[in-house]
């Protein structure tokens, strides 16, 4: 199953996991969602730590938002 982060100004927006058919196979990404939306959306399926809302992503690194 594919997840993956939507950036809006370097900042994770919103966790997407697109919605699965009868068979339990998730739709392609274009098929759920806007071209304009599918080109701010990473793929985070293999990242670890997962990656949530409020992280920071710069240069292809995620990174949790600051405890201060």
């Amino acid at each position: 199953m594919k997840i993956y982060a939507r950036i809006e100004s370097g900042v994770v927006v919103e966790i997407i996991v697109p919605v699965e058919n009868n068979d339990g196979q998730q739709y392609p990404l274009p098929e759920c969602y806007t071209a304009d939306i599918v080109a701010t959306c990473i793929d985070i399926t293999s990242v670890t730590p997962q990656p949530q809302q409020n992280w920071t992503y710069r240069n292809g690194d995620f990174s949790p938002p600051s405890s201060t």
